[in-house]
């Protein structure tokens, strides 16, 4: 009687710790995100892979073979890469960012992907930033950067900081408008760390984004912090941000440091004008329907 097959094996680890899925039938179009959750062993690779335990039912984001411009792996991957587990709470997100991202432009993907952003919450977070960065679909990339705009905490915005470098130019441009978009209170200290964190003789677009971010969260502290920096190398760009401050609260708060308030009592003329123009430009955004 001839031997039984041997049982099939987990996949072993190769090169730098890359790990090459076969026997997955990817249906999505050639470049297009697929979330699958499946039990299997992996550790991390180059493109930002985490480790997985044996046995596990944690999953992560596949990019097909072949995946080509805009993918984060660059042209002709010659295999599906795995990519970082989720936690459990943002799983169930991730199958359906996954079926957002295999519709057809259309009514049936525009009601999913209004019902993905209504219904996000903190526990998603981790599948929309892996969304945000690893998906070339244009609805996805729509929808997660709505959702992390509204919902990012300081957290997630430090993180995002840390990812725009690894990203490719042409994909930078998501990070930044979750920046300049941020709404949530909660996101203050991360926009702070990323502003603190260049130190270059010139602001990063990400500084300028997450100054931006400050002005467009409108809060008593963000502008606080603006208007600090008024009185620091960063005038400029501060006085920028300030004309774009989203709340009345911080116009009349730029107007009293221009008229002197406390902490603002030594300010130059030409420091006073300029916060009063800033004002003034913040105000006409705000009086706009």
């Amino acid at each position: 009687m001839s031997p039984s097959p041997e049982p099939s094996r987990a996949p072993r680890r190769v090169g730098s710790a890359r790990l090459v899925v076969a026997g997955l039938a990817l249906a999505a179009v050639a470049g297009t995100a697929v979330w699958l959750t499946r039990d299997r062993t992996a550790s991390a690779s180059p493109q930002g892979g985490a480790t997985a335990k044996a046995g596990s039912t944690e999953g992560g984001l596949v990019v097909p073979a072949g995946s080509t411009a805009g993918s984060p792996f660059g042209g002709g991957a010659s295999a599906a890469i795995v990519l970082p587990a989720l936690p459990p709470a943002a799983r169930a997100t991730a199958g359906e960012i996954g079926r957002l991202a295999a519709l057809p432009p259309g009514d049936d993907a525009i009601a999913l992907a209004r019902r993905l952003e209504d219904t996000a919450d903190a526990a998603s977070l981790p599948a929309w930033r892996e969304a945000l960065l690893r998906s070339p679909h244009p609805a996805v990339e729509r929808s997660a950067i709505s959702v992390l705009a509204r919902l990012a905490d300081a957290e997630t915005i430090t993180a995002l900081g840390e990812d725009y470098g690894r990203l490719p130019p042409e994909w930078r441009g998501r990070i930044l408008q979750v920046l300049e978009q941020a709404t949530r209170p909660e996101a203050l200290d991360g926009l702070v760390h990323i502003v603190e964190a260049d130190t270059g003789e010139k602001r990063s677009a990400l500084a300028m984004s997450a100054l931006h971010g400050l002005a467009h969260l409108g809060t008593m502290d963000s502008t606080d912090y603006l208007l600090q920096q008024v009185r620091s190398s960063n005038i400029d760009h501060a006085l920028m941000a300030l004309g774009r401050v989203s709340s009345r609260q911080g116009v009349e708060m730029t107007r009293a440091a221009a008229a002197g308030s406390r902490g603002f009592e030594g300010l130059e003329a030409g420091v006073r004008q300029a916060l009063l123009r800033s004002a003034a430009a913040a105000e006409g955004q705000l009086a706009r329907p």
